[in-house]
């Protein structure tokens, strides 16, 4: 099951947990996380911290949309909240920035709550992404 679970798609190399994050579908999510393993398992926390072609991660997407339940879960089980974008990230996530992190995505989507999560949960409020 943990091996289905964390297949991707082939145009971008989202898995169907980034799906359930950008969302904010909360009890899917919960469940993937199961069926790779769940709390705080070896699988799990490579599932939650995988990275589609652009370097965003499910934690990049529940932010940007403003997910709160889906931000704590996600931290809950071990998403990296310091994790890079990369330089080549896809349209139309690009106009964030190359090195952005979720903190990036929550402060660009306007998302003040999931701002306030991330920040109470470790994030770097100082971290610079390409765009300074």
């Amino acid at each position: 099951l943990a091996e289905q679970v964390s297949k991707v798609d082939s145009l971008s190399s989202r898995t169907a947990l980034h799906l359930a994050a950008a969302g904010g579908h909360v009890k899917c999510a919960r469940l993937l996380l199961a069926g790779a393993g769940g709390n705080g398992s070896n699988a799990s926390s490579k599932l939650v911290n995988r990275a589609d072609s652009g370097g965003v991660t499910a934690l990049h997407l529940a932010a940007l949309h403003g997910h709160a339940d889906c931000v704590h879960l996600l931290i809950d089980e071990r998403a990296d909240v310091a994790a890079p974008t990369l330089p080549c990230a896809a349209s139309p996530m690009a106009s964030i920035g190359a090195g952005s992190t979720p903190l990036h995505y929550a402060a660009a989507g306007g998302e003040v709550k999931c701002c306030q999560i991330l920040v109470s949960r470790g994030a770097d409020r100082t971290a610079v992404n390409c765009n300074g």
